[in-house]
């Protein structure tokens, strides 16, 4: 029994020492990774624009809001405040939750300087102002500078202070890769050298400092340090894992807690619990499509500053936002958007519906990288992926859609649609999308196949052929008159004579079910004829006016773009279809479908709709190169928008924006572009082109007139209700013609015999597609 007693007591001493062993050691190094596939639950709550806030605050300054010099904000006791400098002038306004200004002061400084960073403690406000190649912080109490603090700084040794923050009347930055304790008589008390480090915060208890950390020797690794306010000792230590995510800055925010810090990386803002090292995504701005630029954290919200397109109208909103911090999990639907070998044009918009919608949540997820792997594994044990064909890659793609669960829209580029429509992998859509809206009806019918819409898109572009009337007469037969005419000296803007055949081939195999050699021979007169040089280093306008140009091959995306071409032809004009189209063809880069194997058919249609909505449509109409909407009425509004709301200023932005150049010498040509724009223009200061005495390119018909704007809307009009097909062009039928002209070019082998392969193959390509 004793002897029992004596080894219990032996065991829990023992145990006792290895407890008290253990909490004498450093505490570990804990590693974490960001949370990137998370979206939570959050209010997107647009509060006040900058320009209204700074106005309401300081409107008798008569000062633009785009003439400040610098801006930061801070979170105080009295409420949020907003600094703002102006050469000699701080400016500083106090907000509280409600928007309301609680407090306004003007303070002048001895010389002109730039706002930098905000901070306040104990009722004082603290602003370091970068003011020539010097830095200070000035102690801003009762709306009068009670003390300047000179910084440490020489910028012409690229010395400077980063981000001082006052707390307890000691300035902390990060200068010269040290964090210093600096007092407010500009002496330095305490300083500390760490080894890579990039950002330093701090907060009432701790300084925290991230640093870059390659232990393992993995790309991209970060390490956090938390050290004592008072003593500078280390109390944890998080390293961010290495990945290919974290190939960007991180900037540091210290939270509301001992253990609370705060990261914003391009991908969003993330907590990071010092104590367990876990990160958790608070705001998701990549998939929100929002910049953030000001922030500031409080226990219950993010307040940022960041800019995005207003849904239903033509304008974006610059100006603070706020969010709410919700830690719990998010609890919405999400919709995976799934991206096979296409750039997704539609991110913008998705981003909107992310931010417009609280039930649930659109993801994009690109699948180009795990095809690539699946191209270059199946090309053999080298890995050679110059053995990788388009058949490849569209085999790649239905092989993606066909094995990998969990894809509800499907994002699919525009060579392979018609193959997707007829894999059976997407579900039809005409009935779920009636009465969506008035869309643009021969448009709309031209993606049906078998009477079914496997794919739709919002917004496309029209491919379209423009003549001068003096040139050009017979319709099907301007390739012919551009070979035939011997004062020719360029045949098409672009050169696509690849592409223009492809189309010509297409419609022959869909008419006839074969190719004949007159469509052949012509490729290879085309081809050169473009490759012997009919390219001027003329400006085009000129080449036009010497009747040298017998017709431009363009996509036409906007109706600014539209309207510059426009004017280049004066007199008689023509728009046709492209080679192998009737009329002129809609096109887009990409097209959007609905898995046949998606859970969530519902929640994937009100995506659909929601980017065929009027307001939608109406809002990116012409943007950022999206084209033109679908639907009929935002198609309208847009151009009716544009024709009552373009200023000189605007048109001669477009004409010179969008000037034609002949395209020999791409180098050449942005040189003259670039001279163009610095001779008509001063430089873009956030509200548009300031106008310079300099005419726009000579000999352009520009429009003068809300009638002669007009007349260019009516016959874009025109144009596009004219297309009832989509210029979808065949990869196949490109590499065939690729591979097999390859040695013709090279003097290898004769044009007759280079047209009879190429028929044969084509002709047995159509037969094998239509088996």
């Amino acid at each position: 029994m004793k002897s029992s007693i004596r080894r219990s007591a032996v065991l829990i001493l023992s145990l006792a020492c290895l407890l008290l062993l253990g909490s004498c050691k450093k505490k570990k190094e804990t590693k974490t990774k960001f949370p990137v596939d998370n979206h939570p639950v959050m209010s997107f709550e647009p509060w006040k624009s900058e320009t209204e806030l700074f106005d309401e605050a300081f409107s008798e300054k008569r000062i633009s809001y785009k003439d400040i010099d610098g801006d930061a904000i801070c979170h105080g006791t009295a409420g949020t405040w907003f600094s703002y400098t102006h050469g000699n002038e701080l400016m500083l306004v106090c907000l509280q939750d409600d928007g309301s200004i609680v407090r306004k002061d003007v303070v002048t400084m001895d010389q002109p300087g730039r706002v930098i960073e905000i901070s306040e403690d104990n009722g004082t406000l603290y602003a370091a102002i970068m003011i020539d190649r010097f830095e200070d912080v000035l102690a801003i109490k009762d709306g009068k500078i009670e003390s300047v603090t000179h910084l440490p700084t020489d910028l012409e040794a690229g010395i400077y202070c980063e981000d001082p923050k006052v707390i307890d009347q000691t300035i902390y930055t990060l200068c010269d890769g040290q964090i210093q304790a600096i007092d407010l008589q500009g002496e330095v008390k305490k300083q500390r050298e760490i080894e890579e480090i990039v950002e330093m915060t701090v907060n009432q208890e701790s300084i925290f400092c991230l640093s870059y950390f390659d232990e393992n020797g993995e790309f991209g690794q970060f390490k956090i340090t938390q050290m004592d306010r008072e003593t500078w000792k280390e109390k944890k230590t998080v390293i961010i894992d290495g990945t290919e995510e974290l190939d960007y800055d991180i900037v540091l925010f210290a939270g509301n807690t001992e253990t609370e810090l705060y990261l914003y990386s391009t991908d969003g803002v993330f907590r990071c619990d010092m104590e367990t090292g876990e990160l958790k995504m608070v705001l998701n701005t990549v998939d929100y499509d929002v910049d953030i630029m000001l922030i500031e954290v409080t226990d219950s919200q993010l307040l940022y500053e960041t800019s995005f397109r207003k849904i239903g109208e033509r304008e974006e909103f610059q100006g603070l936002v706020r969010s709410r911090i919700d830690l719990s999990g998010s609890s919405k639907k999400v919709i995976r958007a799934g991206v096979l070998w296409a750039e997704s044009d539609y991110y913008p918009l998705i981003a909107a519906y992310n931010r417009s919608h609280t039930d649930s949540f659109c993801e994009i997820v690109d699948y180009r990288e795990q095809i690539i792997g699946q191209l270059i594994g199946s090309s053999g044990s080298s890995g050679d992926a110059a053995t990788v064909t388009a058949a490849d890659v569209k085999r790649a793609c239905l092989s993606i859609l066909t094995n990998q669960d969990g894809i509800d829209l499907v994002i699919l580029p525009n060579y392979y649609a018609q193959a997707f429509a007829k894999s059976q992998l997407l579900l039809d859509l005409r009935s779920d999308l009636d009465g969506v809206g008035n869309m643009v009806p021969g448009i709309l019918d031209a993606s049906l196949s078998d009477g079914k819409q496997y794919f739709v898109t919002p917004f496309y572009g029209v491919k379209v052929n423009s003549y001068a009337g003096n040139v050009y007469q017979a319709e099907d037969t301007h390739f012919e008159n551009a070979l035939s005419n011997p004062e020719a000296k360029r045949l098409i803007q672009e050169k696509k004579v690849f592409e223009e055949t492809v189309g010509k081939i297409q419609e022959e195999l869909r008419k006839t079910g074969g190719v004949s050699e007159d469509t052949l021979t012509m490729f290879f007169r085309l081809y050169d004829f473009e490759k012997n040089g009919y390219y001027q280093e003329d400006l085009l306008i000129d080449e036009i006016r010497s009747g040298r140009v017998l017709c431009m091959d363009s996509s036409i995306w906007s109706f600014e773009q539209f309207m510059s071409l426009y004017s280049y032809f004066d007199g008689e004009y023509a728009y046709t279809g492209s080679w192998g189209y009737d009329t002129p063809a809609a096109m887009a880069e990409t097209y959007l479908g609905i898995s046949a194997k998606t859970k969530n058919k519902d929640a994937a249609v009100e995506v659909l709709k929601f980017l065929l909505s009027y307001d939608v449509q109406y809002t990116y109409a012409g943007t950022d190169w999206l084209g033109f909407p679908m639907n009929q009425d935002a198609l309208s509004g847009y151009f009716s928008y544009e024709t009552e709301n373009l200023t000189e200023e605007e048109k001669d932005y477009i004409y010179s924006e969008f000037a034609h150049y002949s395209d020999y010498d791409e180098d050449r040509a942005e040189e003259e572009i670039d001279r163009i724009m610095n001779e008509h223009y001063s430089g873009n200061s956030g509200s548009g082109q300031e106008p310079m005495d300099a005419p726009v390119p000579k000999g352009i018909r520009k429009a003068e007139t809300k009638a002669d704007l007009e007349e260019i809307r009516d016959v874009l009009f025109a144009m596009i209700s004219e297309t009832k097909e989509y210029y979808l062009l065949d990869e196949t039928i490109q590499m065939i013609l690729e591979e097999e002209t390859a040695a013709y070019f090279q003097g290898n082998r004769s044009e007759q015999d280079c047209i009879s392969t190429i028929k044969n193959r084509l002709d047995l390509y159509y037969s094998e597609q239509m088996s």
